[in-house]
């Protein structure tokens, strides 16, 4: 014996079962995830980029031709933290556990500081080519930032 239902039939249990499927949906979204936890690392920002603008404003002051530097830089938003895996690696997929500290977080190894997004120079002869050419060539040399996120201008 074959059970089969009118087509109207289908269609409303098609509905149906769509419905509860997104209500399923919505549901699961209010459900706090206890196994995911999100680790906040202190970095202090500002601590750091100060010292960057200092050390840029140093740098660029001992150039022939340049006086009364101030240093503008911006930094990517986050530090990445690396952390202890075991691998396991088979034929067909690539398995990570992490290792644990204790019982409650991962070990970290080693954190990664924010890349540096900008670099902004005022100074006096900030407007000549032949000195915007030259700070840009050595603070692109010596930070690792790309020339075309360096700008240098003059005072006035």
């Amino acid at each position: 014996m074959k059970f089969e239902l009118p087509i109207k039939g289908k269609r409303l249990w098609l509905l149906i079962l769509g419905g509860v499927g997104v209500l399923l949906l919505l549901f699961g979204s209010f459900i706090p995830n206890e196994r995911s936890e999100t680790i906040y690392t202190d970095f202090p920002y500002k601590e750091y980029e100060l010292a960057l603008e200092k050390k840029l404003e140093e740098f660029c002051s001992f150039i022939n031709g340049i006086e009364n530097v101030k240093a503008f830089v911006t930094l990517e938003t986050s530090v990445e933290t690396v952390y202890a895996q075991n691998s396991t690696v088979s034929t067909s997929q690539s398995t990570y556990e992490y290792l644990l500290f204790g019982t409650e977080s991962p070990l970290p190894i080693y954190e990664v500081t924010p890349k540096i997004r900008g670099i902004a120079i005022a100074c006096d002869g900030g407007n000549e080519a032949y000195i915007q050419k030259i700070l840009t060539e050595l603070i692109s040399s010596a930070t690792g930032v790309p020339s075309n996120k360096i700008k240098i201008v003059g005072y006035g």
